[in-house]
């Protein structure tokens, strides 16, 4: 459910996802094609982390939000999906390929056309 941001007609703020208590909100500049990302934890308002970045999270793909804030998503652009982790590319392969994603601090991992991987992530505050 998207919803029209300050009048503006190419402006529209909508849920990318949930994971546990956090929501990764998406701010999308549609002229622009970039979105604006950000997470928020439920019933506290606490505010995580904010990405600006071309990679839109979409619900129903992977979507993982540590106790931080921090965000790793899964973004589908046709022929190739991408995994992001504070917005930083990590992997890729085809569509639907990246799953079972965990964020647990900052030990990220994942399952890429069934093969398990991990990685660290740095996030800067």
């Amino acid at each position: 459910m998207a919803s029209t941001l300050g009048g503006g007609e190419d402006e529209e703020l909508d849920v990318g996802g949930v994971d546990g208590a956090w929501v990764l909100f998406k701010d999308s500049f549609l002229r622009e094609c970039r979105f604006t990302l950000y997470t928020v934890k439920a019933g506290s308002g606490r505010r995580g982390h904010l990405y600006d970045t071309l990679y839109e999270p979409h619900t129903g793909l992977p979507l993982a939000i540590n106790e931080d804030g921090v965000a790793a998503w899964v973004a589908n652009d046709g022929d190739t999906a991408w995994l992001l982790a504070a917005n930083k590319r990590i992997d890729s392969g085809p569509p639907g390929a990246i799953a079972n994603l965990e964020l647990t601090g900052t030990h990220l991992t994942w399952t890429n056309g069934g093969v398990a991987k991990s990685a660290e992530i740095k996030t800067a505050r």
